[in-house]
């Protein structure tokens, strides 16, 4: 990590004066979210205030401030007649900012995961996204057992199917034994009988549920992605307007591309046609060509939100 050293012309550890400095030096948007004194040092830490305009049901915008804190610290240190402020390099404040948002953005879609996990499965896609993970729950199921090896021979690359394997048996829906799968604790507690449709859903939802991070970085199924990150960018939306509000799939993009500066933007008809995706999985509503959240989901969201990330 790279620091600089900041010379400020007080021999106090005026809060005041120090954000003055850090104002001109650094940034506007700077903010003591926590101090604490040792000896002759003053530890800061420090956060930003990041603007952002939300929405209201009219489509005016109102522009506000949300507070990210603790992205970076600094030590203040008394010398002669001046204060010396050691903090990172604006570079690695950015650094540090994106990597706090990133953090805060994988908590937001863990909370609202909890939420929809049992919608977002009904979505089509995503079924077919998980057909490895279905082949296998369906086999074992049926037939009792299957042999890693004849799973081998239907993938491509050993190492993927390893990841299944081991991802299945982390949650207990498989057992592994001599090389062959059998059905595990979990899939046994859910058995309802037949192989069906209401089985399916019931296992993938769990699935799901404890295990969408897992699926994405690991077994590199993607499918489930610009659904969690779509119905997070809106609910987190309405977080901060404190309401549910009625957005166009324009507005609701605007604000997705700048939670997901790395998404690769879609053409407008497939952002709209991915929200009404999930107006059928009961994730939205829609009403005038405006998508809306539903209470239930926007309440428990807005309940389960760390207080550090309240607006």
């Amino acid at each position: 990590m790279e620091n600089e050293t900041i010379e400020i012309s007080t021999r106090e550890f005026d809060d005041n004066i120090i954000l003055d400095t850090l104002h001109d030096e650094v940034s506007k948007n700077i903010f003591i979210s926590n101090k604490r004194k040792t000896n002759n040092y003053m530890c800061y830490d420090f956060g930003l205030s990041i603007p952002k305009f939300i929405y209201d049901e009219d489509g005016d915008a109102t522009l506000k401030y949300l507070s990210v804190s603790n992205v970076f610290s600094a030590i203040a240190k008394k010398s002669n007649n001046s204060i010396k402020l050691e903090c990172p390099i604006r570079e690695e404040i950015s650094e540090k900012y994106l990597n706090k948002k990133a953090t805060m953005i994988d908590k937001i879609e863990n909370i609202l995961m909890s939420s929809i996990y049992d919608r977002i499965v009904d979505i089509p896609k995503v079924q077919t996204g998980l057909n490895p993970i279905k082949e296998v729950l369906n086999t074992v199921h049926n037939l009792g057992e299957l042999k890693i090896s004849d799973f081998y021979t239907r993938r491509k690359y050993k190492k993927n199917s390893d990841n299944y394997i081991k991802f299945l048996e982390s949650l207990g829906f498989i057992a592994i034994e001599n090389g062959i799968m059998y059905p595990g604790n979990e899939m046994i507690k859910y058995d309802l009988g037949e192989y069906n449709k209401e089985f399916n859903n019931t296992i993938l939802q769990e699935i799901i549920k404890n295990g969408h991070e897992f699926i994405k970085q690991f077994l590199r199924i993607q499918i489930l992605t610009p659904y969690l990150e779509l119905s997070s960018s809106y609910y987190l939306l309405a977080h901060y307007a404190k309401k549910l509000i009625q957005l166009n799939h324009h507005q609701i993009g605007e604000y997705y591309y700048d939670m997901y500066p790395n998404t690769k933007p879609k053409p407008n008809y497939i952002l709209h046609y991915n929200l009404t995706e999930l107006k059928y999985a009961g994730i939205l509503k829609i009403k005038n060509n405006n998508f809306y959240g539903f209470n239930n989901i926007f309440n428990k969201f807005n309940e389960a939100i760390p207080n550090d990330m309240k607006y």
